[in-house]
């Protein structure tokens, strides 16, 4: 819950100023004191970038599980550090002639991007370690959960039949027993039990 308030945060944050750069009204550039420019072009694009990136941060923070993905908060903190960084530099270098009152604006939209920047880092941080804790009790669960009939058993072979019946008397190979006869010229011969077409005569 906590994420997701944040990534609204910083949509609403990115539709604001991009509104702003994409209409770029005189009035507001004045009272604000930011630099002024004799076109409007660059503004303009960097504003409906501003206002797209805002878009898909109020769809990440709408979405379900199965509807489509919008910009995480990976996605955000790298543009907000971006903005951030490049809009430092420009205040550090001294080539911007603006009042103090723009100054203080841009030294403020600096620090709030770089706060919701290391918010949106310790968020991920956390999901991540909630994440990989529920992945370990779900394991743990899970072989805890193995039943007692699915572990192998001393008492049963490896085809799942008890030892007991396979060490049956009954189960062993039984030899063929004999029985005595004769054959035509009077010597003794043995008649298989098993195969009864089969004989054997004894040597005289």
């Amino acid at each position: 819950m906590r994420s997701s308030r944040i990534l609204l945060a910083d949509a609403a944050i990115n539709l604001v100023m991009g509104a702003l750069l994409a209409t770029f009204p005189r009035t507001v550039v004045e009272a604000l004191g930011v630099p002024d420019t004799d076109t409007t072009f660059y503004p303009s694009i960097l504003g409906a970038v501003l206002i797209g990136i805002g878009v898909a941060l109020v769809i990440e923070y709408v979405r379900r599980p199965t509807g489509p993905t919008g910009l995480g908060l990976y996605g955000a903190i790298a543009i907000n550090l971006c903005g951030a960084t490049f809009l430092i530099g420009w205040l550090l270098s001294g080539k911007l002639e603006i009042p103090f009152r723009g100054q203080a604006f841009l030294w403020a939209l600096a620090v709030v991007l770089i706060a919701i920047s290391l918010v949106e880092l310790v968020s991920v941080r956390r999901i991540v370690r909630c994440v990989k804790r529920r992945r370990a009790a779900n394991a743990q669960g899970n072989s805890r959960a193995t039943p007692r009939s699915a572990r192998p058993s001393k008492s049963r072979s490896a085809t799942g039949i008890p030892r007991s019946i396979l060490a049956s008397p009954r189960n062993r190979t039984a030899r063929p027993r004999t029985v005595s006869t004769t054959n035509d010229q009077g010597k003794p011969c043995a008649e298989l039990e098993s195969s009864p077409k089969s004989f054997y005569c004894l040597a005289s």
